[in-house]
């Protein structure tokens, strides 16, 4: 079989979702430029039912998310079979997109194998979000030891790049090697402005009236920074 030239492996590539966006992007924007792109999703079961990714992506059977700690150990050890996958496709380079960070492991041995260039993008740092999470007793001392292996793999990469300067900032100051940032960005096919006057009147607004949205979330940890928007309106 003919081997593709960027293989970009995540377990968010459903379309409903943000990673979908970005991941999908970067798969246009290489084929564009003559590089062979594809993508690997995971096909998982939830209390929403089965989630596939975007038929756009290679679909393979994985995991059944369990919140706890001990699903962490489980979905690391399924997510082992990806290597199995890497080596069927044996791409050039391989990117592994977090923060589902449980298959960089397996990721990180199937590149070994087919001796394929490393690319950590890092959307959420799940390593951090863990650690915070989980303080003591056993969930500690594992969120500890993912921390610490997960970061040992990500120093070895090729390249490891974040969503925001924050974050760039926090992993470069961890990671002691050059992060890079690749920031997101709207998809204007599914982003298109309408009338304002018509959306004024939607959401009852007056004419003189100066409307900011801001959606996400702000956290003490800090790595999706409000200041930058803040700034940006001054």
């Amino acid at each position: 079989m003919e081997h593709p030239d960027v293989l970009i492996i995540s377990t968010h590539l459903r379309e409903i979702e943000a990673a979908y966006r970005r991941l999908s992007y970067f798969v246009r924007y290489l084929r564009s430029r003559g590089v062979w792109a594809s993508c690997l999703g995971f096909i998982s079961i939830s209390r929403f039912g089965v989630l596939k990714p975007s038929r756009e992506c290679y679909s393979f059977p994985f995991v059944i998310p369990i919140r706890h700690i001990l699903g962490l150990i489980l979905e690391t050890i399924l997510s082992l079979f990806t290597i199995i996958v890497i080596l069927i496709f044996r791409p050039r380079v391989i990117i592994v997109s977090i923060p589902e960070a449980y298959p960089v492991i397996a990721v990180y041995l199937g590149s070994l194998l087919t001796k394929s260039k490393l690319i950590i993008d890092v959307r959420d740092p799940q390593e951090e979000i863990l650690a915070y999470k989980y303080k003591r007793c056993f969930s500690g001392l594992i969120a500890k030891i993912f921390r610490k292996i997960n970061y040992s793999i990500y120093k070895r990469a090729d390249a490891v790049i974040g969503v925001t300067r924050t974050l760039v900032e926090m992993l470069a100051k961890t990671l002691h090697k050059p992060v890079y940032l690749a920031p997101n960005g709207a998809d204007l096919k599914v982003f298109v402005p309408i009338d304002k006057r018509k959306a004024r009147e939607m959401l009852g607004l007056n004419h003189d009236s100066f409307l900011i949205t801001y959606i996400g979330t702000l956290t003490t940890r800090g790595y999706y920074d409000v200041l930058p928007v803040l700034k940006a309106i001054r």
